[in-house]
């Protein structure tokens, strides 16, 4: 775990070395402003088996082609960015390294609260002993701007220490050992120059075929035992792909050698050439290390005044849902709000599910609607500004209204790739997740969130509900009304459990599944809120630009009452048919693999079709008691006419389940809580310590879960805390039992009033920004900005 030091909860600390875990590390070590992110690699390792080195930026993605076998597919890619870490060190002439065989200390330490990342190592290399220090950081406060302070020490030697820092943009996208056969080369067109007067050097290259301009700056400044040094400096030119500065001293014994380094980056589709008033402006006392490091951590502090969730009894849930909130303010904060971009959900942290957008969003947005409503409006927006090319995509085969792709990128148009390696087999095999047309009920479910949450209605009328329309529209084209049932069906599709692409059509198999219960379901919930919506807010103008007929909307609330489910034995299917399927020995298989969670790859290996087989990746079905309160699912189910308890449900679909998904354990916890069950400890941990301890053996290297991250603080805020929504109140109901915590102390927003909360086992303490009315202990209470005190059970109140 995390190493301990007074107490102190806000510091992931490493401080041993080893290599094989160098690239997890750099991901849970990254730093960023949600404008861009740096990984914690080290500043003097450039790309190699065990470190990588990647700086990635909202909207910069770019297609290349690749050949795979006799076929050529195209991908579209978040870029790795130009390094601007990148620092070398020569002693003597010779280059320092780090590695097993020359890191005698080693301390590696990323200050959740502060946003800043530390690296202190021992060098032994020929006898000589030199200590390297590194802090730097992202600034949240000005989102082009990053910098870093790098010290070396020569400790028993006097030496002559070059020193070169600078940019490196002859990168490539190699994070992901599954791409490896695929191009990866997004750069061209480098140009570098050099500011002698301003210490300040530049670079700038363009994306191959999205022709995003990038254009980065970085000034050093130097001190010899802390007085500023004026010395000439050699440039260095390497393939005119990078450029340092390279500083030359005659160093004594024990002298501190430092370079405080500033960097700018620049983004743009338009033209960016080299401006001498943009160096000017990045030399002026502004702009000095010690002043953007106080003005960041002040920025950096107001998120965690915002979102900060402190809990007492147990330190490791504590650090660790820090760490997640941490990850999540890097990925989208209000630096994102300017941009047309959501959340990846594998952050900015790496290349896995090469930077694209998912469903992952419907764990994402929870965190956001509590805490920035302003940014999650932004992050919709997305959504709306593609939702052109989903309507396009919907017509391109075949359907009406608004079609969303699985993977979305920089257009909107699906970006879902056709191909998939086996890591096992080494051989690639046909890929058909862009199947699971869920993605759109994601899409309409977080911009009906939004506005409960919010009452944002003026977004509603502008933004959402033209999205959401269409998105119904869609999924009445592709529903199909059965005569002999007087059901709605819709086959074809994928569901959450990605094991199933495939079923039997009498003696062959197809792509896509009959009837997927969750897609089914939550159609006729969203057809459901889409008649709601209408009748409860003006949206004239939107029924008219739209040109929505009473006879559709007929069509809705029949949809609403008439969508088919498949029951066995009064258990609601995944899909149709999908007790017929094999049963498989889970515990066979846990033997022989023990990690069976990519249990797809591990039955392809065997030459086994995993659609065959009656097993999960993670939580489909459950989705629904996941996404929906009870009250709001059992309408459902009784309106379709059909019964469903939770309980013989979790018990049926868990021990199918391998938890091949991050996501799955947040899920199962969430259920297991609802349900008093003893799997929600297990669970709940798997899902805290799924990317700190990367129980997936080797996926967090490649970038972060956020949504896995965001699910764990839904966790601890409704679960435990008891946080609930009952149309315009909130509701608390706190349930610590079940954990080890003994109270939890956190602020969130809900129709732009504030809330601040205390719980413990025995009270509530709760203030609200302005007067309203709660339900505390499941009684209506009155709320003001003077804290009042909830005692449990007795329902008291003293202030």
């Amino acid at each position: 775990m995390p190493e301990k030091k007074d107490d102190d909860a806000w510091r992931l600390v490493y401080s041993k070395f080893d290599a094989k875990k160098e690239k997890h590390t750099e991901s849970l070590t990254a730093i960023g402003n949600g404008f861009f992110v740096t990984r914690g690699a080290f500043e003097e390792n450039a790309l190699a088996k065990h470190h990588y080195p990647g700086t990635y930026a909202h909207c910069v993605y770019n297609t290349l082609s690749s050949k795979v076998g006799d076929k050529t597919v195209s991908n579209e890619d978040l870029v790795n960015l130009p390094n601007w870490l990148a620092t070398r060190v020569l002693i003597d002439g010779k280059k320092l390294e780090f590695n097993e065989k020359t890191i005698e200390k080693y301390h590696k330490e990323l200050n959740l609260k502060t946003g800043i990342f530390k690296k202190k190592i021992t060098i032994k290399q020929n006898g000589k002993i030199t200590e390297i220090f590194s802090e730097r950081f992202v600034s949240m406060k000005r989102k082009d701007v990053a910098a870093i302070n790098y010290a070396i020490v020569p400790i028993n030697y006097d030496a002559n220490i070059e020193i070169l820092t600078g940019i490196d943009g002859e990168i490539s996208n190699e994070n992901v050992e599954r791409y490896k056969e695929l191009s990866k080369t997004h750069l061209e067109k480098h140009e570098v120059k050099n500011y002698p007067e301003d210490n300040t050097i530049s670079l700038q290259t363009t994306t191959s075929q999205s022709r995003i301009n990038i254009l980065m700056y970085s000034k050093h400044v130097a001190f010899l035992d802390g007085k500023k040094m004026n010395m000439a400096r050699e440039i260095v030119i390497e393939n005119n792909k990078a450029i340092y500065h390279k500083i030359n001293i005659n160093a004594k014994k024990k002298q501190k050698i430092e370079i405080k380094k500033i960097i700018s980056l620049n983004i743009s589709q338009s033209a960016l050439s080299s401006n001498v008033e943009d160096v000017k402006k990045l030399n002026t006392d502004k702009f000095s290390y010690e002043k953007l490091k106080e003005e960041h951590e002040k920025e950096f502090s107001s998120y965690w005044q915002e979102a900060d969730i402190e809990v007492e009894g147990d330190e490791t849930i504590q650090r660790l849902i820090r760490l997640h909130s941490y990850h999540l303010f890097i990925t989208a904060s209000k630096n994102t709000i300017d941009l047309d971009t959501s959340v990846p959900a594998r952050g900015l942290h790496g290349e896995a599910y090469r930077g694209h957008i998912f469903w992952d969003e419907v764990y994402i947005f929870p965190f956001y609607f509590l805490n920035f409503p302003e940014i999650a409006r932004s992050l919709l927006m997305y959504r709306f500004k593609r939702l052109e090319n989903a309507r396009k995509y919907a017509r391109e085969n075949g359907y009406k209204g608004a079609m969303f792709p699985w993977q979305s990128g920089s257009t909107g148009k699906e970006e879902t790739q056709s191909l998939h390696l086996n890591p096992l087999t080494g051989k690639w095999g046909k890929d058909l997740s862009r199947l699971q047309r869920h993605i759109s009920i994601a899409v309409a479910y977080n911009f009906l969130r939004y506005t409960e949450h919010t009452n944002d209605i003026a977004f509603l009328k502008k933004h959402g509900a033209e999205t959401i329309f269409e998105i119904l529209r869609f999924f009445v084209s592709i529903a199909k009304l059965a005569e002999n049932t007087c059901r709605y069906h819709i086959t074809g599709v994928m569901g959450p459990n990605e094991f199933h692409e495939t079923s039997m059509n009498e003696n062959e198999k197809i792509p896509g599944l009959p009837d997927n219960a969750y897609t089914n379901f939550m159609v006729a919930w969203l057809m459901q809120k889409g008649v709601e919506i209408l009748s409860q807010y003006d949206l004239n103008d939107i029924k008219k630009k739209l040109g929505i007929t009473d006879e559709e909307i007929k069509e809705w609330i029949n949809m609403s009452k008439r969508m088919y489910l498949p029951v066995n034995n009064n258990i609601i299917e995944q899909y149709a048919n999908f007790f017929s399927l094999k049963k498989l020995d889970f515990e066979k298989y846990k033997i022989k693999y023990k990690n069976i969670g990519r249990l797809d790859r591990i039955l392809r290996s065997e030459k086994k079709d995993p659609s065959d087989y009656q097993i999960s990746k993670q939580a489909d079905l459950l989705m629904i008691p996941y996404l929906l309160n009870e009250e709001e699912y059992q309408i459902v189910f009784k309106n379709l006419g059909y019964e469903f308890d939770l309980q013989k449900h979790y018990t049926e679909y868990e021990k199918r389940t391998s938890h091949g998904s991050t996501l799955s354990f947040v899920v199962h916890a969430y259920l297991a809580n609802k349900l008093q069950n003893k799997d929600e400890k297990r669970m709940f941990q798997k899902s805290l310590l799924a990317d700190y301890e990367d129980l997936q053996g080797g996926t967090t290297k490649e970038g972060i879960h956020t949504g896995l991250m965001a699910g764990t603080l839904r966790h601890v805020v409704e679960c435990y805390a008891g946080l609930s929504f009952l149309n315009d109140k909130i509701a608390l109901n706190p349930n610590l039992s079940n954990s080890n915590l003994t109270s939890i102390k956190f602020s969130f927003f809900f129709r732009k009033v504030k809330y601040v909360v205390c719980v413990s086992s025995k009270d509530i303490k709760i203030s609200a920004s302005k007067k309203v009315t709660a339900l505390i202990y499941n009684e209506e209470v009155s709320l003001g900005s003077a804290s009042k005190v909830f005692k449990k059970k007795e329902y008291k109140e003293s202030k």
